[in-house]
């Protein structure tokens, strides 16, 4: 099944591979609570799996990041997943 593999952040992917923003926003779409319990917290399995898929070079920086600016990612209960993903890049690239 795919569902393990699409939550986990593995479908396809490989180390070094170079990933659409299409893969993140699907990832994104798909996890959407699970990563928003994970951002909270600052770690967990579906935040690993964000960081592995846009290829964050230091996974505790990325989570701390993701953690601190939480509020500015969902920025309210009926954020969609598209802009959930356009303030997790314009973060992430700050």
């Amino acid at each position: 099944s795919n569902t393990f593999a699409v939550s986990s952040g593995t479908l396809g992917y490989q180390k070094g591979a170079v990933i659409s923003r299409n893969d993140v926003e699907s990832y994104v779409e798909q996890n959407m609570d699970m990563l928003a319990a994970d951002m909270s917290r600052g770690n967990g399995e579906y935040l690993d799996g964000l960081a592995d898929l846009m290829g964050a070079e230091n996974k505790d920086l990325f989570s701390s990041k993701m953690k601190s600016n939480f509020d500015s990612i969902y920025t309210n209960e009926s954020v969609s997943s598209k802009e959930v993903v356009d303030n997790i890049y314009k973060i992430h690239n700050s």
